[in-house]
């Protein structure tokens, strides 16, 4: 799915139970963990970095009932080192091998399908495989990780914008900021950050610093 039906669901009260956030770009995938963290108000979100903890561990983690809270919010960064580093290898440059997380062996794809099929009351997880991109040279390497967290049905596909779409979002980041800049400036901030959305609201953050309409000239 893409983000804003994502965030349609979160905004409907229809938060999956497991979800995996697939790709780089990075905008979107800020603007829905904002969103579902929002979504539990009083909730404390959570965090594991999968080449540090073994897949086995955080699903048991998620497995825990808790006396303290009714809700959970458990994010895993870096879920790729989940995969097995014979896959891994397959999907990656030989440099991933340095960075082979604990996770990185054994039938975790079973424990997590397992996980799927009966996930905890009250508990959000969400897997962010964030190292390659959804397209190009990284499309074959994203595939596999797809594959191996084929068991979780809500995959949430973070596509790098084009030209026209970042300029749309530019637009509307624009006037939550209050910035008004000439269409030419608009274009130029577009081609200056290659349609990445992330770097241009924060580019606006700063130039809602300034105080007046902004021409190409400014930049």
């Amino acid at each position: 799915m893409t983000p804003a039906q994502f965030l349609a669901r979160i905004k409907r009260n229809e938060v999956p139970p497991v979800s995996l956030f697939l790709g780089q770009e990075g905008y979107n995938r800020r603007r829905c963990r904002e969103a579902l963290a929002a979504a539990f108000p009083g909730v404390e979100s959570e965090q594991y970095d999968a080449s540090e903890t073994s897949l086995a561990a955080i699903v048991d983690d998620a497995r825990a009932m808790s006396l303290f809270v009714s809700q959970r919010l458990i994010f895993v960064i870096g879920a790729e080192t989940a995969m097995p580093r014979s896959t891994r290898t397959a999907a990656s440059d030989d440099d991933d091998e340095e960075t082979a997380g604990v996770s990185g062996s054994g039938a975790g794809d079973d424990v997590l399908a397992a996980y799927v099929k009966s996930p905890t009351p009250g508990v959000t997880l969400v897997f962010e495989a964030t190292r390659w991109d959804l397209e190009g040279e990284d499309k074959a390497k994203t595939d596999r990780a797809r594959k191996f967290f084929g068991a979780i049905p809500e995959v949430v596909e973070f596509r790098r914008f084009t030209a026209d779409e970042a300029r749309a979002e530019l637009d509307r980041i624009a006037r939550a900021f209050g910035v008004k800049l000439d269409p030419a400036a608009a274009e130029a901030l577009v081609e200056a950050l290659g349609a990445d959305v992330a770097r241009i609201a924060v580019e606006l953050e700063k130039l809602s610093l300034y105080g007046k309409p902004i021409t190409a000239d400014d930049l």
